[in-house]
């Protein structure tokens, strides 16, 4: 039984995908981050989409997706579905995603011939460049107005730690404003990707760029200005291509949505878990801090951390050492 529309789904890192695809009615997604609940995310995501059953659905992804009731495939496979549906037959596709990079080189008929992942360094992620982004109190919506009239600086690249130093320093110091960091956060991401594009020799033809990082319009100008010898291809399924793929590919290897939940049962515990912490109550010492109400005639004394992605104060009072008012926040630059 074929039903008329199919349903991929991409369970990546950090954000879940689906895509509904329907011969010759275009294409439907939606993409919501998970924070680690598939259930939950997986059950809004069909509501926003409005699929109904009977449909024909294929699962991909990280780990995740063997807690779905459905056929699987590796991201590989349907990224080559995902070309074959667009008719693209570049040499290298490029995917960026929220905790990962990886290059895929291909052949000549369109299929995978050999793999560059990224190291376990975190600093050319999306995910990090989303932090970054909310230790600024930006989104990813407000980077057009804050780059403008921003130029990017050279920050250390090597370690996603000593990264968030330098940008975290500059700003604090006030040698780069918000829209500097952005854009030096986004050359470091597109070098990255350069490098990985020289490991994988590929220095001409064509590259498909896809994840949820494309979105970054400041990563992938950079990525062309590197490589002005290669013919970068941005497709508007980029967001979702491993959803759009593997939609595709249901209509051939998928199975029909069960009618009740999507996960597996017993699919719950992926990784090994410990004992409750309440167990350990008893180990804990709290030393509850000295509280009062502030009195106008006292004397106080202000304390001030700036640290370098939170900001703490403290008014205590000078006679009883109580603390009258707190505040504990972002920086945000």
């Amino acid at each position: 039984m074929m039903t008329e529309k199919t349903l991929g789904i991409d369970i990546g890192s950090t954000a879940l995908k689906l895509c509904l695809v329907a011969e010759g009615s275009g294409v439907e997604h939606a993409i919501l981050p998970h924070e680690g609940d598939i259930p939950g995310t997986l059950t809004r995501l069909m509501d926003l989409l409005g699929a109904v059953r009977p449909l024909r659905g294929l699962v991909t992804g990280n780990e995740g997706r063997r807690r779905v009731e459905l056929p699987e495939v590796i991201a590989a496979v349907a990224v080559e579905s995902g070309l074959d549906a667009l008719n693209l037959k570049p040499r290298a596709v490029v995917s960026m995603g929220g905790e990962d990079l990886v290059v895929y080189v291909l052949n000549d008929r369109g299929r995978m011939v050999n793999t560059y992942s990224g190291n376990k360094c975190a600093s050319g992620t999306g995910e990090f460049f989303r932090q970054q982004l909310g230790r600024m109190n930006l989104r990813i919506e407000d980077i057009d107005e804050a780059c403008d009239g921003a130029c990017a600086y050279r920050i250390s690249a090597r370690c996603s730690v000593f990264m968030k130093s330098d940008c975290t320093h500059r700003l604090n110091k006030g040698e780069a404003s918000k829209g500097d960091i952005v854009l030096s956060l986004s050359k470091v991401m597109a070098d990255k990707v350069s490098e990985f594009l020289t490991k994988a020799k590929i220095s001409t033809g064509q590259v498909v760029l896809i994840g949820g990082v494309t979105q970054n319009r400041f990563l992938v100008d950079f990525i062309r200005e590197g490589r002005p010898g290669i013919d970068f291809v941005l497709p508007d399924q980029a967001p979702y291509f491993e959803a759009f793929g593997a939609a595709h590919l249901a209509r051939s290897q998928g199975a029909l949505l069960p009618e009740g939940e999507l996960l597996r049962p017993g699919s719950v515990l992926v990784f090994k878990t410990f004992k409750p912490l309440s167990e350990s109550v008893n180990l804990v010492h709290h030393a509850p801090s000295r509280r009062g109400a502030y009195d106008p005639d006292a004397e106080y004394v202000l304390g001030v951390d700036g640290g370098s992605t939170t900001t703490k104060a403290a008014l205590i009072n000078v006679k009883t050492l109580e603390i009258v008012a707190e505040h504990y926040g972002r920086t945000h630059g």
